[in-house]
């Protein structure tokens, strides 16, 4: 009888030793992305969606909300979507790009981003930010994704890297301007 306890016991702790198995992740596709927004009155196709990070959820088909939406120009929307369910996936944005002729008639639905009024005007037309902006950076690293309010040093058009601060002053990074009110980055 003790043989069989210590004989269980060892079991259990090589047991507990083994690594967990690894939880799945799936990649949320343009077109579940197309679908959510189509449910909110912005119609698009899978095609005009840019996805601005790799985007994971833990289930093959989530249920998405948009929880805001900023007209970047007459040509282009940021919007921001979640998991119905948070336990799913995180939050993160998406760019959408009208079809070659037409607009994109979007309404802000949230104050989460810059309004287009509280941008200065471009200093020439391709900076798209100018020094003092206030704009978001989607910092990346590994399996982190991190959006931050940020406030442009310097101005930038899109491709050019920027410097760019925190609201509080704490932190400097370095970013990829992508738009008028985003900036991407990389966590080392």
């Amino acid at each position: 009888m003790m043989r069989c306890k210590l004989i269980l016991s060892r079991l259990v702790i090589a047991c507990a030793a083994l690594p967990a198995p690894a939880a799945e992740h799936y990649a949320i596709a343009p077109v579940l992305i197309a679908a959510t927004l189509s449910r909110v009155g912005i119609e698009v196709q899978a095609a005009q969606v840019s996805l601005l990070t790799n985007v994971m959820a833990s289930t093959p088909s989530p249920r998405l909300k948009v929880s805001s939406v900023a007209k970047l120009d007459r040509q282009q929307i940021l919007a921001r979507l979640e998991c119905e369910n948070t336990r799913e996936c995180l939050p993160f944005y998406v760019s959408v790009r009208a079809g070659q002729g037409s607009e994109i008639e979007a309404v802000r639905t949230s104050t989460d981003s810059p309004s287009p009024e509280a941008i200065p005007g471009p200093a020439d037309s391709s900076t798209v930010l100018r020094k003092g902006s206030p704009a978001r950076l989607l910092l990346e690293g590994g399996n982190v994704h991190i959006s931050i309010p940020v406030i442009c040093l310097e101005a930038g058009a899109p491709g050019q890297t920027i410097r760019v601060s925190d609201k509080e002053h704490h932190m400097v990074y370095s970013a990829q301007v992508v738009s008028a009110f985003l900036l991407k980055g990389a966590l080392r």
